[in-house]
């Protein structure tokens, strides 16, 4: 044990400047995301960039106190100086283990606490959350880069791998397109696995070449795990998309702009009863194709399902790209979408008032008045449900669905940064303050099944589906 500490204590003075550069950057991450969210809306573009720029900093001051550490006792070639001294790998390993693991999760582990005592939630109660997103953090963030260093002899040649292994990750997701969905379980144990693997490997035997064929390997087959799809419980419903019969679009269905042009598809979610709500969750395909053309992916656009009036009608919006929407305005057209839809259920509905009000299940949500009405709710970890917002006791063409926050939680998907808390704010477009009639209204649902949905359309003509 004391060699063990010493060896730290050792790395500690070389590696002290980045340390504290992480844990700087770690604490500017935290206080834009904060800022992020309670600033006024004009000033949420300054915020959304000082974000980006500290978690840029934040991996890169990581990537080289990892590389730091590892390569003062190299493990690549066969010049290395500790090879000559009495000190065994396990020894090394435990060393620079215990000072990667506290110089990244103590910083962690504060901010997650600071932060949900800021935002009014007793970080005492939620113990076991902080754990686990702390431990999720490093493995997927830490992990990789601790397995990276080992098989590189210097920083230098840890970055050409680092941007070989870029390349690889952006040719693999082309191969794999269609492949979409969050992070879940069974990625992050192949990084645990895999990434613990090589960093043992290592330091037992040295033995780069194997070590990086594993690592080049691990790519494509983290893309195709990332993109696994949870199977439908034995007890899941049998539930379907099938088209509907023409009906009038609602005022607040069509909308076009300069990166896609929308067109709403009257469909019926067959298979649940009428107290359930479905959304559209990651799309795993979505092929559209007019007389052999073939359209491409409309980036950070996916289809979505919007529910219409009661009962199991429902809008599948879909968005295309404004150039294949103009050739084929008069063309018949062919869709195949398969995606995974979330069924809810144990639906409720909150009032929204100025005064913040503490919602069971969900967080803490309140109203503010000015140029532009918003509410906002933020809840502990991760919002669970779905949330919709209505304008009520207005007239017909106001009381509508305002905004929806969908949540496709599967017990796969997990959260993959150190933010503790999640947001919705939804913008009420009322033009002027409410009427004394209306009030806001919020609906909330909970999700109880996920499951594969396939739909496929022949001959379809947009002009029928789009205004």
């Amino acid at each position: 044990m004391n060699l063990i500490l010493h060896i730290v204590k050792k790395d500690l003075r070389q590696t002290w400047m980045w340390v504290l550069a992480m844990a700087l950057s770690l604490a500017g991450l935290g206080w834009a995301s904060y800022m992020n969210f309670h600033a006024p809306p004009p000033d949420r573009n300054l915020w959304s960039n000082a974000l980006t720029g500290f978690a840029v900093a934040t991996i890169v001051s990581t990537a080289v106190f990892i590389a730091i550490l590892v390569h003062s006792e190299s493990l690549c070639g066969t010049r290395a100086h500790w090879l000559g001294r009495p000190i065994d790998w396990r020894y090394l390993l435990a060393a620079k283990s215990l000072l990667t693991i506290t110089a990244t999760a103590l910083p962690v582990v504060l901010l997650m606490t600071v932060f949900l005592a800021a935002e009014g939630f007793p970080p005492a109660n939620h113990l076991t959350e902080i754990g686990w997103r702390t431990a999720v953090v490093l493995t997927i963030w830490v992990l990789p880069l601790a397995a990276l260093a080992t098989v590189t002899a210097n920083l230098q040649q840890m970055a050409l791998w680092l941007i070989g292994l870029f390349v690889a990750f952006i040719l693999a997701a082309s191969l794999l397109h269609g492949r979409d969905g969050d992070s879940n379980i069974a990625s992050l144990a192949l990084i645990a696995v895999l990434g613990t693997a090589i960093a043992i490997w290592q330091y037992a035997t040295r033995g780069a070449r194997v070590a990086r064929i594993a690592l080049a390997a691990g790519v494509p087959l983290f893309l195709a795990l990332q993109g696994m799809s949870p199977r439908a419980a034995a007890t899941a419903p049998v539930a379907a998309l099938t088209l509907d019969a023409p009906r009038a679009f609602p005022n607040n269905a069509v909308r076009n702009d300069y990166y896609a042009r929308h067109i709403f598809l009257p469909v019926r979610v067959t298979g649940i009863s009428d107290t359930e709500l479905a959304t559209l969750g990651p799309t795993h395909q979505l092929e559209i194709d007019a007389a052999g053309d073939r359209m491409a992916k409309v980036d950070f656009l996916f289809p979505a399902l919007r529910r219409a009036g009661t009962g199991n009608n429902y809008w599948l919006q879909i968005p295309l790209h404004p150039a294949f929407a103009q050739r084929h305005a008069r063309d018949p057209i062919n869709i195949r979408l398969r995606a995974r839809m979330t069924l809810y259920d144990n639906r409720r509905i909150v009032p929204i008032t100025t005064a913040p009000t503490d919602i069971p299940g969900l967080g803490r949500c309140h109203a503010e008045a000015g140029a532009i009405f918003q509410v906002r709710c933020t809840a502990p970890f991760r919002i669970t449900a779905l949330l919709e917002l209505f304008l009520t006791g207005a007239d017909p063409e106001r009381a509508i669905s305002l905004q929806v926050r969908e949540s496709t939680l599967s017990p796969l998907d997990i959260e993959t940064h150190p933010i503790p808390v999640e947001r919705f704010i939804g913008y009420v477009p009322t033009g002027h303050d409410l009427l004394p009639t209306e009030r806001i209204e919020l609906s909330i649902a909970n999700p109880r099944a996920n499951i594969e949905t396939e739909f496929t359309l022949t001959g379809l003509r947009l002009q029928d589906y789009a205004k």
